[in-house]
């Protein structure tokens, strides 16, 4: 009886190893003969890419530990495969992948849409894991790059995948202490209180005067945002125009016309408000009637805007 178990055993094991030599040896053929890692928001002929649908059907039948030791593969497409399957299976082992992996100077290149790009292969795991795993992990590895002080692996697009809780405060209250405009517009999207002073600071550290724009909706002192707008209106260089635009559609998105008023009539504005106006459905009157007393003008723009796609952010 015992001997019949052990045999029953030992064909399950080669059984096992089988399946897993199998397995590994199909998605590293397969994979080499990619010579490069697709992103997955890339189409072929209107269908999604066969190599990451492909690639992830074989890593999802493997085990953690299956996945973990291709971590170690020598080709670095099993090994973007294999890490963003365990990311889509919340692995406990994502972290300790990343951290591996946080001073490694290995790149890969993908293909978005049409761009074929080089990227740091810890950059793509950061990417794969903060979209994919679950708050717990994200907020591990937000804690694991503050840690290493690596946040300038976090791109805009990662930021605002950072977990919404306490655990995150401090870290985020320290980056905007020492200048990080990314990371206050994070925290004053979903704190409540009076922070006109951070986004005063971070509107003296803004040197050139058009990224702080976007915090003018936090503040909550009118005589500050009055400051700051004719601060930004008024300063005269060479992205004077673009400041101006963005600054008028901030004032527009508020409903501050009466700010809008004190500069409408005056030449040198002109431009970068009728741009703003033709942006939004608020204050029709005001455009119409800067198209009545420049008319000339406001077509070259209206075409210009039509033709180039001419869009404010």
């Amino acid at each position: 009886m015992y001997k019949k178990l052990l045999l029953t055993n030992y064909l399950i094991l080669l059984f096992s190893l089988n399946l897993f030599s199998s397995t590994t040896d199909s998605l590293q053929t397969f994979l080499a003969t990619y010579e490069m890692l697709e992103s997955e928001h890339v189409y072929e002929k209107g269908e999604r890419s066969a190599q990451g649908t492909t690639a992830l059907e074989l890593t999802s039948r493997l085990t953690e530990s299956q996945l973990t030791s291709l971590q170690f593969s020598n080709n670095i497409l099993v090994r973007c495969y294999t890490f963003k399957q365990l990311t889509l299976n919340n692995s406990s082992k994502v972290i300790a992948i990343l951290h591996n992996h946080l001073n490694s100077r290995l790149e890969l290149e993908r293909i978005d849409g049409c761009t074929i790009s080089t990227q740091l292969l810890i950059e793509y795991f950061l990417e794969q894991c903060f979209i994919n795993c679950n708050s717990s992990i994200r907020t591990e590895a937000f804690h694991l790059l503050h840690s290493f002080n690596k946040f300038d692996l976090l791109s805009d697009y990662l930021l605002a995948r950072v977990p919404i809780n306490e655990q995150n405060y401090s870290i985020i209250e320290k980056a905007i202490l020492k200048g990080n405009n990314k990371f206050l517009y994070l925290f004053l999207s979903y704190r409540k209180g009076d922070f006109d002073k951070m986004i005063l600071q971070a509107s003296q550290n803004d040197s050139l005067k058009i990224n702080s724009i976007n915090l003018f909706k936090f503040l909550r002192s009118d005589d500050l945002l009055k400051d700051l707008s004719f601060a930004y209106l008024e300063q005269d260089d060479r992205l004077n125009q673009l400041r101006r635009e963005r600054t008028f559609l901030e004032l527009l998105k508020l409903k501050k016309y009466a700010l809008i008023g004190l500069y409408k009539d005056k030449p040198e504005y002109q431009k970068p408000l009728y741009i703003a106006l033709y942006k939004t459905c608020t204050m029709p009157i005001l455009r119409l009637e800067i198209e009545e007393k420049y008319p000339s003008f406001t077509e070259r723009m209206r075409n210009f805007i039509d033709n180039e796609s001419y869009l404010v952010e």
